[in-house]
């Protein structure tokens, strides 16, 4: 699933890889703000292994990064989007 999301004021495209409805990984492909404000690839590796079942929270499921709130909430909240499209197109009933 590609997802597009505002993160401050400009946006940010992120790639959710689902496959058997679990998140094999994220990748941002696409990022509009100051690269500060980019969380790490191993900071990403936190939603590897996500069961599509679950609503990923920042900072109950996913770790915050102090400065960069804003983008890792923008990611967290996209992948909760990218599992209800999953879920409604793809997954078995």
């Amino acid at each position: 699933m590609l997802i597009n999301r505002k993160v401050r004021s400009k946006n940010a495209v992120t790639l959710y890889f689902i496959k058997d409805s679990i998140l094999q990984g994220i990748e941002v492909v696409a990022f509009n703000e100051t690269l500060e404000y980019l969380p790490t690839k191993k900071w990403n590796e936190q939603f590897k292994n996500k069961s599509t079942d679950k609503q990923l929270k920042l900072n109950k499921n996913i770790t915050n990064i102090s400065g960069a709130t804003m983008s890792t909430k923008s990611l967290t909240d996209g992948s909760r989007i990218a599992f209800a499209l999953y879920n409604l197109l793809y997954k078995e009933k």
